[in-house]
């Protein structure tokens, strides 16, 4: 082949504006040549080990290479995220330990703290120790059994506090390019919800913004809340949490999050617009040390307790009401109860001191139940932060029930994605030899295994540059897209090779009525793809989206390129 024929062929502005475009594709998408060593951080807890040492929950807005990650602890090199929990499960409580991110040359350094609060715990084992020390001298075998018995409880309290390590991360494998995986392909959870009886779009987006402050006030971090309808004027909003399979936030999307405080049927104050201050850290929330756990039944239950800050106009309606009370022995005539979505959540006497007193500062107690002390405590704590985000955003406009929820496995995303670029890439390669063997023209199969790949490539860089998630759909999207745009070029193909051993077409009236069959194409398709963008719940809307911008891209960019190639290649062939 001649290459002052290839040299013109390539050198056209439509096949520069072409490689212009995949240039600024593989810009984008900045894929990684070798594997990375090291960790990416998904997700930081507050008040956590490693929230003391400096690192926040990345923003599900930030680019995948450009997340956290973690390369090294204690001078120990990390390669897999196994080896990282591996080498921080060997670490003991209080023990303080470095770790260095990939883009800072200075290691940070921080200590393993305890999941629980544990100072008023030790506290009062030591007050316990005391007496029973006192009742060993006097000789009451009774009492001695009864403090020694109150000294297993606390200990087992304490043991559980001091070996249970608040780590405070999630992390993955660093990611190999910019591309952003949707749920399928790199693990999470689903949600689909829909709202009781009508509801406007404006308390759809209102109700949207109240879930994504929950989840973010709840500690999940990498999340995607949107709202959608379908074609008959369903209205949903599709949540997904990359990387998260725990079942817990199934109370937290369903419940509608209305907290009232009252006490009989006055109001005191409500979730969101009446709550100024939520404490979240460990020295003013966690298990209530007054309460504790205690055996109920065949079970166990676990008190906790936050304190939270109200406005001026709310302290006012809580002392108005608590002055009208009588006092019975040492406490108020009646309790303060708390409602959660119209439900009792608990009721706790008032002290007899709070009677005329205004004050804006208050304490939520609450509990939690399980089958045993240890899930009891993690069923409070859970319940606690539950209580917390919605105290901290308030109610939704409606109730919402869940549609479906489904956790999706990473393991087999990953693979899934891996065997979909080898079987796409093999697809390309097999066409492409099925036209040269039908043309016996490499210079036919050539610029349409190029363009194909391309493509693909500014496929990727799209989804890479605007931060879409590259799912299920959104491949198949690419799948149809390469595929109609190699059968618009055998449409190129078959109209400049039709009738080139006469000159009754010039070669511009062989393109035209090329482009008069795609264009036709393009236009059908395009309005499939509109109305399938709202089908379903627009679960479908990333495959159209992809369809749509594939086929655009391909109409005014890569088409034409081809031609050009194959014109410029046909044409010195036949002179």
């Amino acid at each position: 082949m001649n290459k002052e024929v290839w040299k013109k062929a390539l050198l056209n502005w439509r096949v520069l504006l072409l490689i212009f475009f995949i240039f600024i594709s593989i810009i984008a998408i900045r894929p990684s040549l070798f594997e990375e060593k090291g960790v990416a951080v998904r997700a930081i807890s507050q008040n956590s080990t490693f929230a003391n040492g400096g690192l926040i929950s990345p923003n599900a807005e930030i680019s995948p290479k450009d997340r956290q990650v973690i390369i090294e602890i204690n001078k120990l090199d990390i390669i897999s995220p196994e080896q990282f929990y591996s080498i921080l499960s060997r670490l003991e409580i209080g023990e303080t330990f470095t770790f260095k991110l990939r883009d800072e040359q200075i290691p940070r350094s921080t200590t393993i703290i305890p999941y629980y609060e544990t100072k008023e715990m030790l506290e009062n084992v030591t007050e316990t120790i005391n007496i029973t020390s006192e009742e060993i001298v006097n000789g009451s075998l009774k009492n001695i059994t009864k403090q020694v018995d109150q000294i297993s409880e606390k200990l087992i309290n304490k043991s559980f506090a001091t070996n249970k390590a608040n780590l405070g991360i999630k992390v993955y494998e660093p990611p190999m390019s910019n591309i952003k995986k949707g749920l399928d392909l790199q693990g999470g959870t689903f949600a689909l919800l829909s709202p009781e009886g009508n509801i406007t779009i404006e308390e759809l987006d209102l109700s949207k913004n109240s879930y994504e402050q929950r989840l973010n006030a709840f500690g999940l971090s990498d999340i995607t809340v949107s709202s959608t309808t379908d074609l008959v004027g369903n209205k949903y909003i599709k949540v997904e949490i990359a990387g998260a399979t725990d079942e817990d936030i199934v109370n937290l999307l369903s419940s509608q999050g209305k907290f009232e405080a009252k006490i009989g049927s006055d109001m005191l104050f409500q979730g969101g617009k009446d709550i100024t201050f939520v404490c979240t850290t460990p020295q003013c929330s966690g298990i209530n040390q007054n309460v504790g756990c205690q055996k109920i039944g065949n079970g166990w239950e676990c008190g906790y307790q936050f304190s939270i800050e109200i406005t001026p106009e709310a302290s006012i309606r809580q002392y108005e009401v608590m002055k009208q009370l009588d006092i019975v022995d040492s406490q108020l005539s009646k309790p303060i109860d708390f409602y959660l979505d119209n439900s009792l959540a608990s009721s706790l006497p008032i002290s007899a001191g709070l009677k005329g007193v205004r004050t804006t500062s208050l304490s939520i107690q609450g509990r939690g139940q399980g089958p045993d002390q240890l899930t009891a405590r993690d069923n409070a704590i859970l319940e606690m932060k539950k209580t917390q985000s919605i105290l901290q955003t308030g109610s939704l406009p409606v109730k919402f029930n869940i549609v479906s929820i489904n956790p999706v496995s990473a393991k087999l995303g990953n693979e899934f994605f891996k065997n979909a670029i080898y079987v796409g890439l093999l697809s390309i390669l097999v066409v492409c030899l099925i036209i040269f063997i039908k043309y016996r023209k490499l210079k036919i199969a050539l610029p349409l295994l190029f363009t194909s790949i391309s493509e693909v490539i500014i496929l990727l860089g799209f989804y890479a540059a605007f931060g879409n998630n590259l799912d299920l759909a959104a491949i198949g999207g690419i799948v149809i897209a390469v595929g109609t745009g190699v059968d618009h070029q055998i449409v190129i193909i078959q109209e400049i090779l039709q009738g080139t051993g006469n000159r009754i077409l010039s070669w511009k009236q062989k393109i035209k009525n090329a482009f008069k069959v795609i264009s036709a194409s393009y236009l059908t398709t395009i309005v499939a793809m509109i109305v399938l963008m709202s089908a379903g719940a627009g679960l479908l809307f990333g495959f159209a989206l992809t369809t749509i911008v594939g086929l655009t891209f391909g109409i005014l960019v890569s088409r034409p390129a081809f031609a050009h190639i194959i014109e410029s290649l046909m044409n010195e062939e036949n002179n």
